[in-house]
């Protein structure tokens, strides 16, 4: 879609006069774009939800060149070309980017508590996870005991470790990668790309006495926020490869990579975001629903969540409310 200055445009499936877009959580009205001489703002109508950079908003928010915004879950990337409304004001430099350290003796703290330097809202990260130190020698990631790690080159961090420009730094499942002064993010929607290359599982045979292969060459993607069926007969190999792209069985060779990072020799940086429902009833019969949910959150959410935390993810899954 194309806009010009100084006009105010509705966004959504059915707007009548406004941009219609495509998605199928893309409400009839969903969004309001606003142009005028020294930017585009974005802002929800009523209380659809928005993420711009996947941090979602609900006041108006400028966009800029390369933003990626979604509408529910349908996302979209921002392309601004360079004219006068779009181009950010001389006055007003671009903020830096999250986990900047320059000078010796900074220190930049990144986690779930709002008082951080750089905040990541999710309850797979802890209250402060990790920080940014910058020394006379180089620039340091420390992880701060935190539940679910910190990983420099999809390797969890048992300290601290010196970055180098390039190198990819995961909080958990969010990615980000060290310009040589700061943590610029790869993704800070915690979403996964799935991408399995020649994926094969392959056993004895007892009944011949050579090899039977249960997968063979499998090849596929699934992109962010797409829901998959695996359907086939009894023994055809739907639970072997359920369990080979989630690491509970690996496969015998091939490849399964997780946002371009292999599952299986990072399987840590993945396992809390992963989730297995299996076949059979495995929720105790005898208590709530709530009960359940909130000990399984005991149990895979990070020490530092409160009870109040807790009971506020329960009423959001209880609830079908899906966070961005």
């Amino acid at each position: 879609m194309s806009v010009s200055s100084g006009r105010l445009y509705l966004l959504g499936c059915d707007t009548g006069d406004g941009i219609d877009l495509e998605g199928s959580d893309v409400l009839a009205r969903h969004a309001r774009l606003c142009t005028h001489d020294t930017g585009v703002v974005i802002e929800p109508v009523g209380e659809a939800p928005v993420s711009l950079n996947g941090r979602p908003i609900t006041v108006p928010t400028r966009l800029r060149d390369g933003d990626w915004l979604a509408l529910g879950e349908t996302l979209f990337q921002v392309h601004l070309p360079d004219s006068e409304f779009t181009r950010p004001p001389a006055a007003r430099p671009r903020p830096p980017g999250p986990g900047k350290a320059q000078a010796p003796g900074d220190i930049v703290t990144i986690g779930r508590d709002p008082h951080c330097d750089h905040t990541i809202d999710s309850p797979l990260v802890s209250r402060e996870h990790a920080r940014l130190i910058s020394e006379s020698g180089g620039i340091y990631v420390e992880d701060l005991k935190s539940t679910n790690g910190t990983f420099v080159n999809g390797q969890r961090l048992t300290g601290r470790a010196q970055v180098q420009p390039g190198d990819r730094v995961a909080i958990a499942t969010f990615a980000f990668v060290f310009t040589g002064e700061a943590l610029e993010p790869v993704d800070e929607t915690g979403r996964v790309h799935v991408e399995v290359r020649g994926l094969y599982k392959a056993v004895p045979d007892r009944a011949s006495g050579g090899v039977k292969h249960l997968l063979d060459q499998v090849n596929l993607v699934f992109e962010p926020g797409e829901f998959a069926v695996i359907f086939g007969t009894s023994g055809s190999g739907k639970s072997t490869l359920l369990d080979a792209l989630n690491g509970r069985r690996p496969a015998t060779g091939g490849q399964v990579l997780y946002n371009g990072t292999d599952l299986y020799a990072s399987f840590d940086l993945f396992r809390a975001a992963i989730g297995y429902v299996p076949q059979q009833d495995i929720v105790h019969r005898k208590i709530r629903v709530s009960r359940a949910l909130y000990y399984t959150a005991r149990l895979r959410l990070p020490h530092d969540t409160t009870d109040e935390e807790i009971e506020a993810h329960i009423h959001r899954v209880a609830n079908g409310q899906v966070r961005d």
